[in-house]
């Protein structure tokens, strides 16, 4: 949960496999971004999009790890 712009970085080998993380952001204003670090693929569900995502004022987003180096994020005003 967070107010203000920052951005979130996920490390490989840090979650493991159906981990789930969500994340809100609560602010009015500011966006958050969540990163992959070094060994850590992060798809935008339901695509093949990797890299960095956005999560919008007031988004929420939801992380699922398939395995400690792969996870999916999804969810309202995440881009």
């Amino acid at each position: 949960t967070d107010t203000t712009a920052r951005t979130y970085t996920v490390n490989n080998s840090v979650f493991s496999t159906d981990d789930v993380v969500t994340l809100g952001n609560y602010s009015s204003t500011a966006n958050i971004s969540v990163a992959s670090g070094a060994g850590f693929t992060m798809y935008l569900a339901g695509t093949a999009t990797t890299g960095t995502r956005t999560i919008a004022p007031r988004g929420v987003a939801t992380i699922i790890f398939e395995s400690a180096s792969v996870g999916y994020i999804s969810g309202p005003g995440v881009t």
